[in-house]
């Protein structure tokens, strides 16, 4: 990935991450990348006309567990919704930059000790975070089209603020 694309894309990653752990009352801050395994990792995957790839994030269940909005919660399907509202994050912000992100439907693994290891590409941006004593991370790997920069961004938020609701219907009125 080249530094400008990681220019971009590092705190959009690291809001999106924050952001939607806070929003399930867990502090998940940016920390000292360490080795070890997930117990749980999702993965979504994602395009447009100009880059494609997905993001995983690896997470233990103790975790996962703790932000479930239930205790009978399935953790796998959880920690699948959860990775795919930090794309959704993302996808809003890359609005501001004309990149409307197709977003694909979570898939998730389960074991012990579930390790991810970068590519030899080197399209692949690493970010490790803690919260309360548990680590996890989040791996956003992108490729984009040849030459592909991205343009300046709308100083105007593009996508609708987070929380808001947006009804449609297909009625039409006579």
């Amino acid at each position: 990935m080249k530094e400008s694309h990681r220019e971009v894309l590092a705190p959009l990653l690291s809001a999106a991450v924050e952001g939607v752990f806070v929003a399930y009352g867990e502090e998940g801050r940016e920390s000292q990348s360490s080795d070890h395994g997930h117990d749980i990792v999702a993965v979504v995957g994602f395009s447009s006309d100009n880059l494609k790839g997905g993001l995983a994030l690896g997470i233990c269940a103790d975790l996962a567990r703790r932000m479930a909005p239930s205790a009978t919660t399935e953790l796998a399907d959880w920690t699948g919704e959860i990775c795919n509202q930090v794309v959704g994050r993302i996808r809003n912000q890359l609005l501001r930059y004309a990149v409307d992100l197709g977003v694909g439907t979570p898939v998730v693994l389960a074991g012990v000790g579930i390790s991810i290891k970068p590519s030899r590409a080197g399209t692949l941006h690493h970010q490790c975070y803690s919260s309360n004593g548990h680590q996890f991370e989040a791996f956003l790997e992108v490729t984009f089209a040849e030459g592909y920069e991205f343009p300046t961004p709308s100083a105007e938020e593009v996508a609708a603020p987070e929380s808001s609701v947006m009804m449609f219907s297909d009625r039409v009125s006579e």
